[in-house]
């Protein structure tokens, strides 16, 4: 998968909302976004991403944030079974009112996309 594509499913698998940095939350609710990206080989990379989790309350309602971590975890393994993808959960406060859980992890990502590589046949 490249990087647009694991973007899209990622956006949809958790039905969160697209950000590009810290000062887009202005409400609670479920956001991702793109941390960085590592260099393994000239066709693969590291997508680190954030799943940022907003809430105004601890646990007093159904959209605090002790209800959601457990959920977001199973769904975070539900994306992908086979490997291990959290790195952390970290807390923060985004303003006064408003504090995040962030569960950041890595995915795997193409150059290319799958079954578009330039695969070189032999003449011999």
């Amino acid at each position: 998968m490249t990087l647009e594509s694991t973007s899209k499913k990622l956006l949809k698998h958790f039905d969160a909302i697209g950000i590009a940095n810290y000062e887009d939350i202005k409400q609670g609710g479920l956001y991702l976004m793109l941390e960085s990206l590592t260099s393994i080989n000239h066709h693969k990379d590291s997508a680190s991403f954030s799943l940022i989790f907003s809430s105004h309350t601890f646990n007093k309602d159904k959209n605090s944030l002790i209800s959601q971590i457990d959920e977001l975890r199973l769904k975070l393994y539900e994306f992908d079974t086979t490997k291990k993808l959290l790195s952390s959960i970290e807390s923060g406060f985004i303003n006064s009112s408003l504090f995040a859980y962030r569960l950041k992890f890595n995915i795997e990502i193409f150059s290319k996309p799958e079954g578009d590589q330039d695969e070189k046949k032999s003449l011999f």
